[in-house]
């Protein structure tokens, strides 16, 4: 199953990106919701490095191979089950259908339901938060809850603003909601209570 994907401003429900080229932040690419049911809970997640080991830290699969890894998808499900968020995917590996199709296949022998939400997919080399801030900013403001869970270091990307240097302090609180994994190990069971209790902190703009 591949996850639906859609030109912004299409009529689609749920968040919609201005994909203007003049628009310094436009997307090229944004996921259609599979209902326009507002989220109120979002756990962004990466694959690399969470979901199995990578190469280095943001680095792709390791030489072992890009399989997704039982352990790690069942420590996922935890979250998911215990704090009742959705998953939206930050991993560059939205951007191969090939590699989305993995993911379905594991999240489905996981137990996990469906992938359906991904980040979008900026121009003029915006980094992870800015990705997620994005999808943030089009969700019309029913977000709640969230954290963020990548072996990136999304939070000190947050604090120093970069990517978007206008509002770079608006979300003085994002670093609270982010979890970093060790990108030699990925999700642990100590990371799993970090991101429940994460969840339960509510977000606030300052």
């Amino acid at each position: 199953m591949s996850v639906a994907m859609g030109e912004a401003g299409v009529g689609a429900p749920g968040p919609a990106l201005n994909s203007s080229p003049e628009s310094p932040s436009a997307a090229q690419e944004v996921a259609v919701p599979a209902s326009s049911e507002p989220l109120r809970k979002v756990l962004f997640f990466d694959v690399d490095g969470v979901l199995h080991a990578a190469d280095g830290i943001g680095g792709n699969a390791s030489k072992t191979g890009d399989k997704l890894l039982p352990e790690k998808l069942a420590f996922l499900r935890e979250v998911v089950e215990t704090t009742g968020a959705e998953l939206v995917m930050t991993s560059s590996w939205r951007k191969k259908p090939k590699r989305m199709d993995m993911v379905q296949e594991a999240f489905a022998a996981a137990g996990l339901k469906p992938l359906v939400h991904v980040a979008p997919t900026l121009r003029f080399g915006k980094n992870r938060y800015s990705e997620i801030r994005a999808w943030m900013n089009a969700s019309g403001g029913s977000l709640e809850f969230f954290a963020v869970v990548d072996d990136l270091d999304v939070a000190s990307q947050a604090e120093q603003g970069w990517g978007d240097d206008e509002e770079g302090d608006e979300f003085l609180s994002f670093g609270d909601h982010c979890v970093q994994t060790d990108w030699q190990e990925g999700l642990t069971k100590f990371s799993v209570r970090q991101l429940q209790e994460a969840l339960k902190r509510p977000w606030k703009k300052v």
